[in-house]
């Protein structure tokens, strides 16, 4: 079964659970977290490992293209201000 399967039934059972995805290589884990929790205006109420000013980072994968409707190569390669405008829509600005 994939995260996102995973995902899915496990918030059948309860929906108010926040689920995360560690990701092992280059420079150890990263965390990843669903969009509903990277929208937190309250850096303080963040996950400790997120970065407020880069939230964008810390998205799955699938919500990171779901949300931007595009890889992370291609959002790479935005001028900034584009990026700012795409997070402003997503509300993780």
């Amino acid at each position: 079964m994939d995260f996102e399967k995973m995902k899915a039934e496990l918030m059948k059972t309860n929906p108010n659970m926040t689920i995360t995805m560690s990701i092992k290589g280059v420079g150890g884990e990263k965390n990843r977290y669903p969009l509903v929790v990277l929208q937190e205006k309250d850096a303080e109420k963040l996950p400790a490992d997120v970065n407020p000013s880069q939230k964008e980072l810390s998205l799955h994968d699938a919500e990171f293209s779901r949300v931007f409707k595009m890889e992370r190569a291609a959002y790479d390669a935005l001028p900034g201000w584009k990026r700012d405008q795409l997070k402003k829509g997503a509300g993780i600005f």
